[in-house]
């Protein structure tokens, strides 16, 4: 009950691995902090009764950072959190946010993002969190190979259009594989390997689009979705 005396939280960083026991859990359930603005949740989180405990004690977060979100879905647990301005998750997984209504996000984070590859989960975001503002993508996984990289940036992108109030988005990856660089012009370069570097960087405000070569050279689709999409920025490779 030692919550109970920590009435003027503001911020609080939670190790739920081993300091969240069952005991503890049962113990913590019936207590409240309203003060609190920001809570970071520290290790695996794969007990969805935990998980809504926890976030129950704190009705009134703006911040909710965890290693992972990924385990289970959020839905019927997020929406209570009328106040949650940003999420910010180590390892994320979009179809967790599926049915999650939450007007009140803007800031969507994440170091490294599963890829499900479906169009209808980011669509679906953007319809039920509306006012989304900022999207930060780190990484993006599923054994890093490129061709599931490339397929999952372009469901992304050509998403972008249904957050009608995305100020900036950000997402960069290097997938874990080489490709082939065939330059035939030149026999010494013919196998010659390069690396890929996916990177996207949309400032709406600033009219802005920055993307690496290799994007450019390689997404030419994606390209033209953007120019579609963001009419008034000026696409530069950087």
């Amino acid at each position: 009950m030692i919550f109970n005396h920590f009435q003027n939280l503001i911020k609080l960083n939670i190790p739920v691995d081993w300091f969240l026991t069952d005991a503890r859990v049962n113990a913590i359930k019936d207590c409240r902090i309203n003060t609190l603005k920001e809570l970071e949740l520290v290790g695996t989180n794969d007990d969805i009764t935990c998980f809504k405990t926890i976030l129950n004690i704190f009705p009134n977060i703006e911040i909710l950072k965890c290693e992972n979100l990924q385990n289970f879905s959020l839905y019927g647990i997020l929406e209570n959190f009328k106040k949650l301005k940003t999420i910010r998750s180590e390892n994320f997984r979009c179809e967790t946010m599926l049915f999650v209504k939450l007007p009140s996000l803007t800031t969507l984070e994440t170091g490294f993002l599963y890829p499900f590859a479906m169009d209808f989960l980011w669509s679906k975001l953007a319809e039920d969190c509306p006012n989304i503002e900022n999207i930060l993508i780190e990484d993006i996984g599923h054994f890093k190979l490129n061709d599931s990289v490339r397929s999952e940036f372009a469901i992304i992108i050509k998403n972008l259009r249904h957050f009608k109030n995305l100020k900036t988005c950000k997402i960069l990856c290097t997938p874990s594989e080489n490709t082939v660089n065939g330059d035939h012009d030149n026999p010494e370069n013919e196998n010659l390997q390069e690396h890929p570097f996916y990177k996207v960087n949309i400032k709406v405000n600033e009219k802005t689009i920055k993307i690496s070569e290799y994007f450019a050279q390689n997404c030419i689709e994606e390209v033209r979705i953007l120019r579609e999409t963001f009419k008034d920025c000026d696409i530069t490779e950087a």
